[in-house]
């Protein structure tokens, strides 16, 4: 079977094939999150005024946090033992031993992790000795979209969150489900003015009430915009989101492997017709120029 891939992203922005794989129920889609989040935090960094930091977190923190606790890791490593029973029919004696009580007792399916955390972006503004957080950036995964397990959660947490003051920017690159916002458009029923990809700008700022949201939305065939993020006070930073997804794509292995550009990419009857004659459109310029290669 003939193939066709490239160590770069030959899409102008999105790349379909691997934006389509990745939203299978076993596609993967965790693991490019936690990739590109990674980049992004990285392209942050570098566009970031005089003043300003980014960490990665898990959850949606608030509060300000002084310097030691901030950077602060503690990092434990603990040996795997285990216990066999073995034929000998004659056990040891032991000394008898008073036994000591445990100070809780908690259910097993406690002990877990949430398979489901996943990291997002934090920008902190240094001021004195303290470091305030004042925007966060989500990248939307399917279980934070409408129909997702944690929907209500997240929907919770981000009423929250803006409540408290930050900034917060909500990246949507999930064009198989509903928006997140019920007020936009449905690109998967597609309705008029809806967009396969979206970003929110949300600004909570003079108020909760009298803040904005800022929506930017783009074609399966136009690059990432660049945006203004919101930072404290009237500070922004200009951010190519382009640049940390081609990066992503670009120095995993694994995606360059799914973009096989002498095939459609997987589900194309999930675009719009008018975005599928795009796709095609781009897709007869890349195998037009393209040679056949092995991943």
């Amino acid at each position: 079977m003939p193939a066709k891939f490239s160590p770069k992203n030959l899409y102008p922005g999105i790349n379909a094939h691997v934006n389509s794989y990745l939203q299978d129920e076993d596609g993967g889609w965790e693991s490019f999150h936690s990739d590109y989040v990674t980049y992004l935090r990285e392209s942050i960094d570098e566009i970031l005024p005089s003043g300003y930091l980014t960490r990665a977190e898990k959850s949606l923190q608030i509060r300000e946090q002084e310097p030691d606790e901030l950077f602060q890791c503690k990092s434990r490593t603990q040996p795997d033992i285990a216990i066999y029973r073995t034929d000998n029919s004659s056990p040891s004696v032991a000394p008898v031993l008073e036994a000591t009580l445990p100070i809780a007792t908690i259910t097993l399916a406690e002990t877990f992790p949430d398979e489901d955390a996943l990291n997002s972006v934090m920008i902190y503004e240094m001021i004195g000795k303290t470091f305030k957080p004042v925007t966060r950036l989500e990248l939307l995964s399917p279980a934070n979209k409408p129909y997702g397990s944690h929907h209500s959660q997240y929907m919770q947490k981000r009423k929250e969150t803006l409540a408290s003051g930050l900034n917060l920017i909500e990246i949507d690159y999930l064009h198989e489900s509903p928006p997140l916002i019920p007020l936009l458009p449905n690109y998967r029923k597609g309705e008029k003015g809806a967009f396969p990809y979206v970003i929110l700008v949300n600004n909570p700022h003079p108020s909760l009430q009298e803040g904005s949201t800022m929506i930017f939305g783009w074609r399966v065939d136009d690059p990432l915009p660049v945006i203004d993020i919101p930072l404290a006070n009237d500070d922004s930073a200009r951010l190519n989101f382009g640049v940390a997804y081609s990066f992503t794509i670009e120095r995993t292995r694994f995606y360059q492997m799914i973009a096989n550009y002498d095939q459609d990419p997987p589900h194309l009857d999930r675009y719009t017709a008018d975005d599928q004659q795009r796709l095609q459109a781009l897709l007869q310029h890349i195998r037009a120029t393209l040679p056949e290669t092995q991943p």
